[in-house]
């Protein structure tokens, strides 16, 4: 168990944080691609100050970690955090 996910073996690879977030300048966080969690499909450009959660997490407390994905159709499924 990793986070707040369940990973299986060889499941997905391991990605810095900033190939699905952008950091900006401000301290706040910009969604740079497409990505799915919890069955959820987020689209680029979505804007997060810290404390703003999506998906029910505050993304601004993982800055500077890994991302547990896999792809679907092209788009990253996020499956675990680091």
């Amino acid at each position: 168990m990793f986070g707040l996910f369940k990973i299986e073996k060889d499941d997905g690879i391991r990605v810095p944080f900033n190939v699905l977030f952008k950091q900006n300048e401000d301290g706040s966080i910009t969604t740079k691609n497409r990505f799915r969690i919890s069955g959820v499909s987020y689209p680029p450009g979505i804007l997060m100050v810290k404390g703003c959660s999506l998906a029910g997490i505050d993304w601004s407390l993982f800055k500077g970690r890994d991302l547990q994905i896999r792809t679907d159709n092209g788009e990253a499924v996020i499956i675990g955090l680091y």
